[in-house]
């Protein structure tokens, strides 16, 4: 079910005006996968919800956007945090699923090893991501 964007472009923009330029900039990434790496205390948090308001803001709904993280303490505490910064403002943000790296290989049937593998070539290389997603809109009937 698509949101009209309406109902949500208000609560987006309030969620982007608490953000600095260069976190503005990442979460009104065009639509589609987004890939988020900065050092710890840096706001990655808030630009993720942020990014989630923004896609909720532009009709994307919220069961077609897919959430990464690497551990279970991680994703606890993103769910968390929509659950409790971006649900309250935003209708049917708590239909966002958050799942482990390895959760979304279970659910795929891909062995993750091959998902981690995938990533430590991409870093060892410097080079940007050039499949998989870590946050944006999923297609799975393709």
């Amino acid at each position: 079910m698509t949101i009209a964007p309406s109902a949500t472009a208000a609560a987006a923009g309030g969620l982007l005006a608490s953000l600095d330029p260069e976190q503005r900039a990442a979460a009104m990434l065009p639509d589609g996968p987004a890939l988020f790496i900065a050092p710890a205390g840096s706001g990655k948090t808030t630009t993720l919800i942020a990014r989630l308001g923004v896609l909720l803001g532009r009709g994307v709904a919220a069961d077609r956007i897919g959430v990464v993280t690497f551990n279970r303490d991680a994703a606890a505490e993103l769910g968390a945090r929509i659950a409790s910064r971006l649900a309250p403002h935003v209708p049917r943000a708590e239909a966002i699923v958050v799942r482990t790296l390895h959760a979304l290989g279970s659910s795929l049937g891909h062995p993750v090893s091959w998902a981690v593998q995938e990533a430590s070539v991409r870093n060892h290389y410097h080079s940007p991501p050039s499949r998989g997603f870590v946050l944006g809109t999923v297609d799975c009937e393709a």
